[in-house]
């Protein structure tokens, strides 16, 4: 079908996905539903992303139970808790719920890149529902495990919760610490992937944090900073520049 229609296959993946689902082509399916996904998760079309790692995992389910459908369903629960995060807030249940059977499956499987990531997502679900001392935990184990392995990518992300872990604490000097340790990490083409942008993220706590160390002047600069580069960024990343923008303006009031 997709060699016949090549321009539905990629304007409309979820039709393919369905033909092949139809046709009892399981793993071409599964593949096809994850395609739909990611064309509408990098549209900002959430449910309708949501909707298609749901049926990419129902049709993988018909599979044999295998390590080889393990590793084919950790990637689309990892990305299903990075929708619910973006649809449901960043300590959702459906979040945790994908991020939780994620880091199951990597653990499971071992050796996997994908376990930082899932560290990731349930550092964001902990911090976010104030679990301070467990999010440091996970927090932890992040930049151990990041810095054996070497990868600035996942640096730049262990940082970030260490700079967030921080900003909870609060210890605002190393969140600043955190902050230029992230950057001295950080490649923008590494995190095209991530709904958020680590840079964005980080400097919205950052900002603030300069703000509460009576550097008000750096902090205002550096909430410019961050509206001009998320100006560029997709839309949710222009939305958490709003939002720091709108917290470093009542923090000055």
């Amino acid at each position: 079908i997709a060699g016949d229609f090549s321009e539905m296959a990629d304007a409309k993946p979820e039709i393919i996905a369905h033909h092949l689902t139809e046709a009892g082509e399981f793993e071409r399916a599964v593949e096809a539903w994850k395609n739909a996904a990611e064309r509408a998760f990098s549209r900002w079309a959430l449910v309708e992303a949501e909707q298609h790692y749901h049926k990419g995992l129902e049709v993988l389910a018909r599979l044999p139970d295998t390590d080889e459908r393990l590793g084919a369903e950790l990637p689309l629960q990892f990305s299903l808790g990075q929708v619910g995060q973006a649809i449901y807030g960043f300590g959702s249940d459906p979040a945790s719920m994908a991020f939780n059977r994620a880091g199951d499956i990597a653990r499971k499987l071992g050796g996997d890149p994908t376990f930082l990531l899932t560290l990731l997502g349930l550092f964001s679900i902990l911090s976010s529902r104030s679990e301070v001392v467990a999010a440091k935990e996970v927090s932890d184990e992040f930049v151990k495990l990041a810095a054996e392995a070497g990868l600035p990518m996942m640096l730049t992300w262990a940082h970030y919760t260490q700079a967030i872990q921080a900003y909870m604490e609060p210890d605002f000097e190393a969140v600043e610490d955190n902050v230029q340790q992230l950057l001295a990490n950080y490649n923008p083409d590494e995190h095209t992937w991530a709904p958020f942008d680590p840079e964005i993220l980080v400097l919205l706590h950052g900002s603030l944090g300069l703000w509460h160390t009576g550097f008000p002047h750096k902090a205002l600069e550096r909430q410019r900073h961050l509206t001009e580069t998320a100006a560029g960024l997709s839309a949710g990343n222009q939305a958490m520049a709003a939002l720091a923008a709108e917290e470093v303006c009542q923090a000055a009031a």
